[in-house]
């Protein structure tokens, strides 16, 4: 699909999301398409695609011949004059032929219509493959392009996806917060009233206060944790941070990763747009290697002239095109002898170019090899914690029912009651970050691979 229909789509998408989404909770998918609307990287790079293909277009310039028109109408008037010329005096009797002096001659002036048309083609036979490489060289850079406007996308794509799962994480954290709040505030009143029953002492009150206003800065600050996520979102997708915005919570994808190490290392080497914008960069710079070294040949050119000029308008601009003409064809060899070392510094300039193209798309090769190794061991390393912690969360909450049954009976105390509570919130916590980290380990893995997005946002060029 071509980058254009791509940009079509999405604006189509974009335009009916905007109308819809008004007041009601946006999916990912929305959230994707209204970043997509409004980044300025990517319509830049759109604009980079645009400018690449004049660019192409400009290259045919040297396989395609080249048709020139001139015109002219005007008064040509000389005025009296003497000069000196060559003039013939006589014959030599013994060659035939004349002899010419130099003598100073006087001319009247002379004043009377002139008019000029002219039309010349000229075509390139052969330049040894240089405008060829030119032209190959522009479209490598137009492929740059258009990798680079999907590198611009997919950017854009993974960012609201990880502030996406950011703000649903903490919009969890909050309710698990909020549980434990409730909760501290329920063994306060227990506590409370065993305390006016004489069943327990004055100071387990105290501590049960002090549960409750711990808990109270944790829900505190993990608000302040939703609103600073709803504001990245917000930003992302080029709204204001104060913007009012509600997310869908999403179905998460708890099954194994359905590609090995190598085989997301093998997909990302082969689509990732980044390198594969390299790829075409290192392609282009050794074009233009292959190009500058070529201007040091000569080049052999075919031309045709037709002109006519006359001092009456009608003998000019007749249609009669056989009389009052003159007509040149002839070849051209042109060879670049020397041009103040331009030829030079341009050869040199494409090398380091080349040499840099070279170190960006090794470096490129390292740094995916890296980041997918992390994303991989992340991502296994989430599922391996998310098991143990099933466990963990199941042990956490009955031994938070054994040690508030032992305090309801005398035989336990609050702080067991306090350390299995903060057992099971942090178990609850790791349930939360565990879900959706994984949901984002997920998304860089595939957008590494170069298939993160939805058919909607994608279309490969």
């Amino acid at each position: 699909m071509a980058r254009w229909q791509v940009l079509v789509g999405l604006l189509l998408v974009v335009g009916t999301v905007g109308a819809q989404t008004v007041g009601r909770p946006l999916s990912l998918e929305e959230c994707v398409n209204l970043a997509l609307e409004n980044n300025a990287s990517v319509r830049k790079a759109a604009l980079g695609v645009d400018l690449a293909e004049a660019t192409v277009l400009g290259t045919w310039s040297g396989l395609l011949p080249h048709v020139n028109a001139g015109f002219a109408s005007g008064r040509f008037i000389q005025g009296d004059r003497i000069r000196k010329m060559d003039v013939p005096v006589g014959y030599d009797p013994q060659s035939g032929k004349v002899i010419y002096e130099q003598r100073e001659i006087v001319q009247k002036g002379v004043e009377r219509n002139s008019h000029y048309a002219r039309l010349s083609v000229a075509q390139n036979l052969f330049d040894w493959g240089r405008s060829l490489n030119l032209m190959q060289q522009a479209r490598s850079q137009e492929r740059a392009a258009e990798q680079a406007f999907l590198a611009a996308r997919d950017a854009v794509v993974l960012d609201v996806y990880t502030k996406y799962f950011a703000l649903l994480k903490a919009v969890k954290l909050l309710e698990v917060y909020r549980e434990a709040l409730q909760s501290a505030e329920e063994q306060l009143r227990r506590t409370q009233s065993m305390f006016e029953l004489g069943a327990v002492a004055q100071g387990d009150v105290y501590k049960a206060k002090v549960t409750v206003g711990e808990a109270k800065i944790n829900v505190i600050s993990q608000e302040n944790e939703v609103r600073m996520a709803r504001g990245n979102l917000n930003v992302a997708m080029g709204r204001n941070p104060d913007a009012e915005l509600a997310v869908v919570e999403v179905e998460v994808v708890e099954t194994p990763f359905p590609h090995t190490r190598e085989q997301v290392l093998e997909m990302a080497i082969a689509n990732n747009p980044e390198l594969r914008q390299l790829r075409q960069s290192l392609e282009a710079a050794r074009l233009g290697v292959r190009a500058a070294k070529l201007a040091y040949l000569p080049t052999f050119s075919l031309g045709v002239t037709y002109s006519r000029d006359n001092e009456f308008f009608d003998k000019v601009y007749s249609k009669d095109l056989k009389r009052d003409y003159y007509l040149t064809v002839g070849m051209q060899a042109d060879l670049n002898l020397f041009r103040g070392f331009a030829d030079k510094a341009a050869v040199e300039r494409e090398t380091v170019s080349y040499r840099s193209a070279q170190e960006d798309h090794a470096d490129k090769l390292r740094q995916l090899a890296l980041r997918v190794d992390q994303a991989f061991l992340y991502l296994e390393a989430l599922r391996e914690i998310a098991e143990i912690n099933r466990a963990n969360l199941v042990a956490a909450e009955e031994d938070l029912r054994l040690a508030e049954e032992r305090y309801r009976v005398g035989s336990g105390t609050l702080l067991e009651i306090n350390d299995a509570r903060v057992a099971v919130t942090r178990a609850k916590q790791i349930v939360v970050g565990t879900r959706y980290d994984s949901q984002v380990a997920r998304a860089t893995l595939e957008a590494l691979m170069g298939t993160l997005g939805t058919e909607a946002t994608r279309g490969r060029t």
